[in-house]
């Protein structure tokens, strides 16, 4: 098991983190330093993308598989 470092993360990328609510968010990584990282929501439903930007652990992010059936 590696331990995540913020360099290890690419400013402008999309994540996804814990909504709180049961589910996750998707958002774009704004900053991040060794123990938490600033994100912004985008690409949700209803008005959670007009959330301000918010910290969370630097360990809550997680990398979005995006590979789809062709």
């Amino acid at each position: 098991v590696f331990v995540r470092r913020a360099s290890d993360y690419l400013i402008g990328g999309t994540y996804e983190v814990p909504s709180g609510l049961g589910g996750t968010f998707r958002v774009i990584l704004k900053d991040a330093c060794d123990t938490f990282a600033i994100v912004q929501n985008c690409g949700n439903c209803e008005d959670f993308d007009a959330m301000q930007p918010y910290r969370v652990p630097l360990d809550a992010l997680m990398e979005i598989d995006d590979r789809r059936a062709a």
